[in-house]
């Protein structure tokens, strides 16, 4: 997903995006967000959207 704008990421309906860490810096992101290697995603959801946007993504 490096290089992937966060409106590019098949994220669960029922999952929400709501903070990225890169590096030392917290943000919260837009859809025109590029993710980068090492980002940290922090996305709220009931356990089986994160299940499955865990699987969409191959985490």
């Amino acid at each position: 997903i490096d290089g992937n704008r966060i409106k590019e990421i098949p994220f669960h309906k029922d999952a929400i995006l709501i903070m990225i860490k890169r590096g030392n810096t917290l943000f919260i992101p837009h859809g025109e967000t590029y993710l980068k290697t090492g980002d940290i995603m922090s996305i709220f959801g009931t356990d089986s959207a994160l299940e499955s946007t865990r699987e969409k993504l191959g985490y």
